[in-house]
Formats: C-alpha cells, sequence, structure tokens
C-alpha cells in the first residue's frame, strides 16, 4: 500500500486518472487534463490531496499509459503525436489563477525554453555563445536576499554569500543586483 501521494501517483495512476476522466470526458491536451484532475479533487478531503500535485507529478499522470490510451480515443493519430512531442520537448511551468483561498482552473502554462546567445564581436573583442535561462526565485532564495538586504550589506557580499549558500543553484552577479534593487 502506497505511503504518500507520490507514491500512490506512481504504484496506481489509473485511479487518479479515470477519475480526471470522469470530471470532463472531453480532455483535448495537458491544460483540459489539469483543470479536470483538479475539478476532480476539489472535495473536502481532496482538497489535501490536490496541494501536491506539482507539474512533475500532473506530467506522470497524464504520461501515464491510461491516460495516452483515452487520449488515442478522442484525438487523431496527428494532434496525439504533436501533444506528445510538445511535451517531450519542452519543460512546462503551470500557472494558476487563484480564488478565495484555494488553486483554481489553471490561467496559462508557460513553455520554458532556454534562449541560445551565439558569439559574437563587441568593440573588437569576442564574445562567447552562451544558453540563458530564467529561473523563478525560490522562497528562501527570496528570503536569503531581503535578510543580508536588512541588515545592510553590500550588493556584492550579498553575491558572494548567496553564490557561496546555494552553491548548486547559483545566479548571476546582474539577477541578484536586479533582485536586490526592485523586489527586495
Amino acid at each position: 500500500m502506497p505511503r504518500s501521494l507520490t507514491e500512490a501517483l506512481k504504484q496506481e495512476p489509473e485511479k487518479f486518472v479515470g477519475k480526471a476522466w470522469q470530471e470532463n470526458p472531453n480532455i483535448q491536451d495537458f491544460r483540459d487534463f489539469v483543470n479536470a484532475l483538479n475539478d476532480a479533487f476539489n472535495t473536502e478531503r481532496g482538497r489535501r490531496a490536490s496541494k501536491f500535485f506539482n507539474d512533475e507529478e500532473t506530467k506522470i499522470l497524464f504520461e501515464s499509459d491510461e491516460n495516452k490510451d483515452k487520449l488515442k480515443e478522442k484525438l487523431s493519430k496527428k494532434e496525439y503525436d504533436k501533444l506528445f512531442e510538445e511535451l517531450e520537448k519542452e519543460e512546462f511551468e503551470v500557472i494558476r489563477e487563484k480564488s478565495k483561498g484555494q488553486e483554481g482552473k489553471i490561467k496559462s502554462i508557460f513553455i520554458k525554453k532556454d534562449i541560445t546567445i551565439k558569439s559574437y564581436k563587441r568593440s573588437g573583442i569576442e564574445i562567447k555563445g552562451y544558453a540563458k535561462g530564467y529561473n523563478k526565485w525560490t522562497y528562501p532564495q527570496r528570503i536569503f536576499i531581503v535578510q543580508r538586504k536588512m541588515q545592510g550589506l553590500k550588493p556584492k557580499q550579498v553575491i558572494y554569500e548567496y553564490n557561496k549558500h546555494f552553491y548548486q543553484n547559483p545566479r548571476s552577479s546582474s539577477s541578484i543586483k536586479t533582485y536586490l534593487y526592485r523586489e527586495a
């Protein structure tokens, strides 16, 4: 018997997928699936469970064999292939509408792409190519920056401490400075 919601999602996805399809039998894409899943668990007991559906767990359910079989019945082969090609290629982030203290329907799904910058010359100096991406600030990261600003530390010191503390997810100095001036 599964001990956590994550274990249950992996061991018995058919239960969750079945509830979503009962809620909305006309699911066409990922957005429809997530909304149906949230509606299915919008009960007193289910509210606690639906808080734990993060993007990765929802994607696991969406890509389960049970859900794929149901989608094959609803979609043409071309639509089905296109839907799963897009999910395989790209990372995504689900933005939900908030309504009176609970998460609501999906407002939009942003596809996060790394932007590739080719090498170029500026004032005769060769600038190497690189890939830049965008990372959202997590709660601990925001608190870390705000506390350092309240202590009156200079930006260079905050950058040094941040990258030392969050060594697995370092940020550029311009990213940290921008956050210091705009948000903190």
